[in-house]
């Protein structure tokens, strides 16, 4: 499982990590760390953040990395929403 959740996670980058990249003792020792839960959900809550309360430097470095070519997780159609909440106040 942990394999598979690896590659999951790792196969859009560029330089993706695997398991088997590091020694056994070190996965080892780290997979006993990991704790599994479950929770039952009753109700969620949704909030619109767009980078409105950050300054206008941090929200253009969100904007061109939402539009970076190489970023595995490049969004242009959320770059346009967050360029679309300054304009509208959020």
């Amino acid at each position: 499982q942990l394999d598979d959740l690896t590659r999951c996670h790792e196969g859009k980058r560029p330089k993706p990590w695997a398991v088997a990249d590091a020694p056994a003792d070190y996965i080892a020792a780290q997979m006993k760390a990991i704790v599994g839960i479950e929770i039952t959900i009753t109700s969620i809550a949704g909030k619109w953040k767009m980078s409105q309360n950050k300054s206008e430097a941090d929200r253009s470095g969100v904007l061109s990395g939402l539009r970076a070519e190489h970023d595995p997780h490049r969004n242009p159609a959320l770059a346009d929403q967050v360029e679309a909440s300054k304009q509208t106040g959020g």
